[in-house]
């Protein structure tokens, strides 16, 4: 949990409240102190073959830093106790340039969860930027170049956060999905 804090200004957010609590996000500190404790753990639970890192927030890729850092100790935490290791990524899409790929992809990313509400404009309404900015488009375009950038992609989870006001609308997303030919590495899920 990189940070609680995100550019997005969903009017459903159940991390509204948190927010204020969050600060800085992720301190060093607290990176170390959870290395030290796996590293207990692991030590004490030899049984234990693989270490899935799940990366989420508010928005994780709104702290660079704390995902370098965070990345770099957990992936050798692995290394150092012989586990299998992976990331996966959950993340408003936004700001998954070409940095944030090669940075998840060099930790084994094998899944990334992005949420769309719907077609562009329903879900530009409901998902816009704190500013009232458009994401939709940006949104695709990230996801195309994750798509298209690596040679084995992770797969691409599309969540769709569903109630009455765009329950209507998800045929359109999907079939607007389906025309970009990218179908084969996407997964969907309603939440």
């Amino acid at each position: 949990l990189p940070t609680l804090a995100c550019q997005f200004a969903c009017d459903y957010c159940f991390e509204k409240g948190c927010k204020a609590k969050d600060g800085d996000g992720m301190s060093d500190e607290t990176i170390v102190k959870a290395c030290e404790w796996l590293n207990k753990y692991l030590t004490a639970h030899p049984e234990i073959d693989t270490f899935r890192l799940v990366l989420f927030g508010g928005e994780p890729l709104l702290r660079p830093d704390v995902m370098v850092k965070g990345l770099s100790v957990f992936h050798s935490l692995a290394d150092q106790h012989d586990l299998k290791f992976w990331t996966e990524l959950t993340t408003n899409g936004e700001l998954l340039g070409e940095e944030a790929i090669a940075l998840i992809m060099g930790h084994e990313c094998s899944r990334v969860q992005i949420t769309l509400d719907g077609p562009s404009d329903l879900h530009d309404q409901r998902r816009c930027g704190k500013d009232g900015r458009p994401t939709f488009a940006k949104i695709i375009q990230n996801i195309q170049l994750l798509l298209s950038s690596v040679v084995n992609p992770p797969k691409v989870n599309i969540r769709i956060s569903l109630d009455l006001g765009n329950a209507d609308r998800v045929p359109e997303l999907v079939q607007y999905l389906a025309s970009l030919g990218i179908q084969n590495r996407l997964q969907l899920s309603l939440g």
